[in-house]
């Protein structure tokens, strides 16, 4: 199960040529850390997750694709993978959001 393309909010104002490069690498990196913490609070234990967060560049944007696969041995019961991914991926998009503003700005 993978996650599927959502709506993209928009950030606008921000000063994107104020983020380096190893910024956006520390950022996917940030986005993925709280995706997986997210999943493993939530499912405890229950699948393993597979996350790819991937930082797309134009000279006017930044665009995150966040991309969650799950896998479980186990029975996972009452567990909604439905709303797991799309709660996870919310997630990430939210400190995505609050990462690049703050990059955005410089005060990292």
């Amino acid at each position: 199960m993978g996650s599927q393309p959502r709506n993209r909010p928009k950030l606008v104002g921000l000063k994107l040529d104020n983020i380096k490069d190893d910024d956006l690498e520390e950022i996917a990196l940030r986005v993925e850390e709280a995706v997986r913490g997210f999943i493993d609070e939530k499912a405890r234990g229950l699948v393993e997750a597979d996350i790819i967060v991937r930082l797309e560049r134009t000279t006017e944007s930044v665009n995150v694709v966040i991309d969650v696969r799950l896998r479980g041995g186990a029975p996972v019961g009452a567990l909604d993978i439905d709303t797991l991914l799309r709660d996870s991926v919310n997630v990430g998009k939210r400190e995505f959001e609050e990462l690049i503003s703050r990059y955005a700005k410089g005060s990292t």
